[in-house]
């Protein structure tokens, strides 16, 4: 009998949900998010914001890094701790 063992960290190629078409859309979510970021955050650089504008550019950073980490916690198999992070 041929022993496996599971590893202890996961990679791009391995992880235990690649596949999954939850995952491949929010993966799609992450990128277009990504993106849209990088295109509209230095326009916020350097000149007066509203406090809703400074809100904005300071929560849509950490959402987007908080979106990061339960992506890495969802490849590493973590799902209970990717969910912790998602509640309120």
């Amino acid at each position: 009998m041929e022993h496996r063992t599971i590893p202890v960290v996961f990679t791009p190629d391995n992880e235990p949900h690649l596949g999954r078409n939850l995952l491949f859309y929010f993966d799609q979510l992450i990128s277009f998010a990504m993106e849209q970021n990088a295109a509209t955050a230095p326009k916020s650089h350097g000149r007066a914001l509203s406090d809703h504008q400074g809100m904005a550019s300071q929560v849509i950073a950490q959402a987007l890094s908080i979106t990061l980490s339960v992506r890495e916690l969802i490849r590493q198999g973590y799902l209970f701790g990717a969910h912790v992070l998602l509640r309120a």
